[in-house]
């Protein structure tokens, strides 16, 4: 984290990624902390480094806490946060085709296509019901 920060890609990635973000954290400010640690967890998921990811997301979760009306209750945002952490769209997933070529496989990347479609769907699916679903009071 701390060799993004001084290498200034936490600025490019908060830039690159803040139209998402905007749209799906409205009241997260684009100017702040809790904004890159989040551009920060998405570029990690995108680029499938899942180990990378999990400490940003805990320090957006403790954000995110920060806001919830008492302990018992999970706000929108942090229920989309968990959504797109667990759908995420993987540009690259890493771990698989390290697993695959260490098997074997003559292309490791040949399910590129189809894991690109498969989380896709899942994450339109996903971002859909946490929209539709955001903010019903279920006693």
């Amino acid at each position: 984290m701390n060799v993004i920060e001084k290498s200034g890609l936490n600025k490019l990635f908060s830039k690159a990624l803040s139209p998402i973000i905007k749209l799906l954290f409205k009241d997260v400010k684009p100017e702040s902390k809790l904004f890159d640690a989040i551009s920060l967890s998405m570029a990690a998921s995108l680029l499938g480094l899942g180990n990378a990811s999990t400490p940003l997301g805990i320090s957006v979760m403790k954000e995110f806490a920060k806001d919830r009306p008492n302990e018992y209750t999970a706000t929108n945002n942090m229920v989309m946060f968990v959504v797109l952490n667990s759908t995420t769209l993987k540009l690259f997933p890493s771990t698989i085709a390290a697993v695959r070529q260490n098997n074997g496989a003559a292309n490791p990347l040949d399910f590129l296509a189809a894991s690109l479609v498969a989380s896709f769907v899942s994450v339109t699916t996903g971002i859909i019901l946490t929209k539709m679903l955001g903010g019903k009071r279920y006693e």
